[in-house]
């Protein structure tokens, strides 16, 4: 849980419990719960970059159980009852812990499957689409590139599909080597990549597209029995405009990869009604 929501709570739950009953355990827990406020952020702060997060957890509920600890010791005289709370306390919590460190993992994970193409690790077109609405609400102009291996059923055919899966896996990870902060890369059919370029001028957007092509060009792509082969690449390109709805930005630069795989291949193609 974030350290601002966890330190807020405790901080509510201590003044909760000092105007329930204004009692000395009440104004004991409640300068406990102000001192844990303050020195828990302290603490994400100094180990965030140092341990992993089951381990950042261990260190935040160990420094949270301290004060009731002490709390426990200084009201109860039978010290091996003390003892016994005090291991049961640190038994539930940590066990809390781990209970919840596997299913924030489960989520994680079932989460990255539902968004992740299997065969190439690229974003898929659930969330290509997913991205398109983010934006579309934010109202910012991005540059939509729809991407298409030329010849790629000729490539299947020749050298079969475990070959064809091949190639898919080798582009989208140079897709991943070229990508910069402002260009995410999607699969969104068999052998079409999507790419969202969002920070990048209209110019900077079809450079960056226009170096893709190029490099794809030049690269040796593996297939069957270690023969390497060339492909390119077609690219039809739009740049969104004001008061356009992304589905229809996507549109156009989907017609314009077909006027681009019309007129030879190989191309970088942009949209006629291009954002100026």
């Amino acid at each position: 849980m974030d350290w601002r929501i966890t330190s807020s709570s405790i901080l509510l739950l201590g003044i909760i419990r000092f105007f329930w009953g204004n009692s000395e355990a009440a104004q004991v827990n409640l300068i406990v719960s102000i001192m844990l406020a303050i020195i828990l952020p302290m603490i994400v702060k100094l180990i965030r970059d140092r341990m992993n997060d089951l381990a950042q957890l261990l260190v935040l509920v160990t420094v949270a159980l301290i004060p009731s600890i002490v709390f426990t010791n200084h009201m109860i005289l039978d010290k091996g009852l003390v003892l016994l709370i005090s291991l049961i306390l640190l038994a539930l919590n940590y066990g809390a812990v781990f209970v919840m460190q596997h299913f924030i993992s489960d989520l994680h994970g079932l989460i990255a499957s539902a968004s992740t193409d299997p065969l190439t690790a690229l974003k898929n077109v659930r969330l290509f689409n997913s991205d398109l609405m983010e934006m579309e609400r934010r109202r910012h102009p991005v540059t939509l590139a729809v991407i298409d291996i030329d010849h790629f059923k000729n490539c299947n055919d020749r050298y079969g599909h475990d070959s064809g899966d091949s190639i898919l896996k080798q582009l989208a990870a140079m897709f991943n080597e070229m990508a910069t902060p402002y260009t995410t890369f999607y699969r969104i059919g068999g052998e079409e990549f999507g790419m969202i370029a969002d920070y990048f001028s209209p110019s900077e957007a079809e450079a960056f597209l226009h170096t893709l092509k190029s490099t794809v060009a030049r690269r040796k792509f593996a297939v069957q029995d270690g023969e390497m082969i060339n492909l390119t690449i077609s690219v039809g390109v739009a740049h969104s405009e004001k008061g356009e709805a992304l589905k229809k930005t996507l549109k156009r630069a989907d017609m314009t990869l077909y006027q681009a795989k019309e007129s030879g291949r190989n191309k970088v193609m942009v949209s006629a009604h291009a954002y100026k």
